[in-house]
């Protein structure tokens, strides 16, 4: 409650504002669901070739893509969560600075399988 208030007095989000923003759905897509699965598609392929600290923050950009809104088909949204799951397995092997290689393979294949089925 005191770092609530301190914000506000400084004219600053507070912490549970920042947290609700955090975790807020829009009202409405600003992407198709296959328009984010082929963005992250494209993201997961750059940052397969950067060192692990640029991977790494590469991939924590694609965290909010990746998050279902719960609006599309059981296969479409299993699709996803394969997705996101691989893509936290690259991350967590790049912030322990370990190969990534076959982890980066199996993102980019449940990514792509999350493309086709959103088509």
């Amino acid at each position: 409650m005191a770092l609530n208030l301190r914000a506000e007095q400084l004219g600053r989000p507070t912490v549970d504002q920042r947290c609700t923003s955090l975790f807020a759905k829009p009202e409405r897509p600003l992407m198709s669901e296959r328009e984010t699965a082929q963005r992250v598609l494209e993201a997961l392929k750059q940052a397969q070739g950067k060192p692990p600290a640029e991977g790494l923050a590469a991939l924590n950009d694609l965290i909010p893509l990746v998050q279902g809104n719960g609006e599309q088909s059981l296969e479409t949204e299993e699709a996803r969560a394969s997705a996101f799951l691989a893509i936290c397995e690259v991350g967590k092997a790049l912030h322990r600075r370990q190969p990534a290689g076959g982890l980066y393979a199996t993102a980019i294949a449940a990514t792509e399988r999350w493309l086709a089925v959103a088509g």
